[in-house]
């Protein structure tokens, strides 16, 4: 959880779970009505999965929803207020690269910091309470310091760039979460996946990769340096895969181009990929 992290709740709108179950209902009811020439065990099973899967989106879907209009409402209200931080709880998350059972495995802490804020609340007194927005070591703002937030019934809300950048990755899920749902009504009505790709691109094309370039340069502007660029190791992988994929795109391309430029033929490129893929099973039991 470094070098932000935000407080995210699940949709617990009785009215959103109503219409989550609606939504997943829907998508079992399309699968039964057009799934009559397939085999019962099939049925159920897909009735089964499809339903859970659906319903979970949609809260998901409705948690994400509330949480950017929170982060749209808060940046446009009018009754900020200023609470100082006096005071930061601290953190540790562990988590672990590689296989539990391998030895190459390594464990991990993830230090961050919850800020303690005091402000006046609307009778002028005094209020502490543990702010939504957490910082890392490096990133974390000085004691003393003064932050916007919005208090509602004792929750502090802190106005900060970081819900600004959640609220792009919340739109990259929406997108993510609508193409999921999309792909079960999709097979639930005509039991292929004939349709999803035109979704799928455009989707990705004019919304998904540009906002995931805009994450990708603020990542690369606000934290990259201190946690990847700083990590000798993480260099040593990025030098790795560079020169990994320069080999594979000359091989993908050039090498395949040559060979026609020799007067080969798809059959000895097709040969020439066999052999490459052969000599590379070894490193599958490495």
């Amino acid at each position: 959880m470094h070098p932000y992290s935000v407080t995210f709740h699940t949709s617990d709108d009785l009215v959103f779970k109503i219409i989550s179950i609606l939504l997943s209902l829907f998508i079992v009811g399309t699968w039964l009505y057009y799934s009559s020439h397939i085999k019962f065990i099939w049925r159920i099973i897909f009735t089964v999965v499809s339903g859970f899967s659906s319903y979970f989106i949609a809260i998901m879907f409705f948690g994400i929803l509330q949480f950017s209009y929170s982060t749209v409402k808060d940046n446009l209200n009018s009754d900020k207020q200023i609470g100082t931080i006096i005071s930061y709880k601290k953190f540790v998350s562990k988590s672990t690269s590689g296989s539990g059972k391998s030895r190459r495995s390594s464990k991990y802490n993830n230090t961050f910091y919850k800020p303690l804020l005091e402000y006046n609340d609307t009778k002028g007194a005094v209020e502490r309470t543990y702010g939504d927005v957490s910082f890392s070591k490096n990133n974390k703002k000085k004691i003393g310091e003064e932050v916007q937030i919005i208090v509602k019934n004792k929750e502090v809300r802190m106005i900060s760039s970081i819900k600004n950048f959640t609220f792009l990755v919340n739109i990259l899920m929406l997108c993510f979460l609508f193409l999921f749902y999309y792909v079960f009504y999709n097979y639930a009505k005509t039991q292929d996946f004939e349709n999803v790709g035109t979704v799928a691109i455009t989707l990705f094309g004019f919304i998904i990769f540009p906002i995931a370039f805009v994450i990708i340069i603020y990542l690369f502007l606000n934290i990259g340096f201190e946690y990847f660029f700083q990590n000798k190791k993480y260099v040593l992988l990025i030098v790795i895969f560079f020169f990994a994929y320069l080999i594979y795109t000359a091989d993908g391309i050039t090498i395949t181009d040559y060979i026609f430029y020799l007067n080969g033929s798809s059959e000895d490129v097709g040969i020439k990929w066999f052999v490459q893929a052969i000599s590379e099973i070894p490193v599958l039991f490495l």
